[in-house]
């Protein structure tokens, strides 16, 4: 499948892959500011998705059932997810109030991995390496690194400070390179450990009269198959019990996950089961 926002008609698409099926679906739509972030849990099937209303979704993609996961994230942008070590990061917030942030796939446990950022927009995941990177947007222009675990901050990349034309707007990173679109007229590659010897894709740009550009890049991301590694659910071959959504928590806790409702409904005293009747 493929799932994409639409921060315009404000509602989260899918379509299948394969062409089978040349129609696209709605998922989402409804209670919603601006859908902009989106990642997807291949292992536990959950999407999970950023909202300019300050807060974080998880959705069923196959009945577009949806959970309101964490609430009052100042300026959400963009989330990661790594259902293999169970965590879900994200980056929020705006010059000093920025931050780098991480929780258990359920919402809770929630970690401050740094707030050394300065309008982050883009957020990445490099899965062999467990390091986060990220785009610092005009004026600043850069790309930053982190690992997971919040040491060993580094800056990957920086333009010329202060042009609207430099500023790397998205990324993503895939083996030893990260890519981003510039000033989203231009798609380059760098090696993701330090940005010297860089490649621009030009026979991607198209100009048109006054050296204006024809083509704006915005989303960009890499496909590897190693970035969707098989590994074995938390919840099982029959979703942990759970009557909706099974959310992975801590891998040490018994068990190692927690079953939630969506909006609207309520858990029953067996932890397990989702109803519209209120609790007593």
């Amino acid at each position: 499948m493929i799932y994409w926002t639409d921060i315009f008609t404000k509602k989260v698409y899918s379509l299948k892959a394969d062409g089978g099926d040349q129609y696209q679906k709605v998922l989402l739509e409804g209670d919603l500011g601006a859908p902009e972030g989106l990642a997807y849990d291949w292992i536990h099937n959950n999407l999970y998705v950023s909202d300019t209303l300050n807060r974080i979704l998880v959705v069923n993609p196959e009945t577009g059932a949806r959970k309101t996961l964490i609430t009052g994230l100042h300026q959400i942008r963009d989330v990661e997810v790594d259902p293999k070590t169970g965590w879900l990061y994200w980056i929020a917030g705006w010059e000093d109030k920025a931050v780098l942030m991480k929780s258990t796939l359920d919402g809770q446990n929630q970690v401050l991995i740094s707030s050394d950022l300065n309008k982050p927009v883009s957020l990445s995941l490099d899965y062999d390496e467990q390091r986060l990177y990220w785009n610092e947007v005009y004026l600043v222009n850069r790309i930053k690194s982190i690992r997971v675990d919040g040491e060993n901050m580094t800056t990957i990349h920086q333009t010329l400070a202060g042009r609207l034309s430099s500023q790397p707007r998205y990324l993503t990173v895939s083996r030893d390179y990260i890519y981003w679109n510039q000033g989203m007229a231009t798609i380059r590659r760098a090696d993701k450990q330090q940005a010297t010897d860089i490649t621009r894709y030009r026979n991607l740009e198209e100009y048109g009269d006054h050296g204006y550009t024809r083509k704006l890049f915005s989303g960009i991301l890499a496909i590897d198959p190693r970035k969707q590694q098989e590994s074995v659910s938390l919840c099982g071959d029959n979703n942990g019990g759970c009557s909706h959504f099974c959310l992975p928590t801590l891998i040490q806790s018994t068990p190692p996950h927690n079953c939630a409702c969506p909006d609207g409904m309520n858990l029953m005293d067996d932890n397990s089961t989702c109803s519209d009747e209120a609790q007593n």
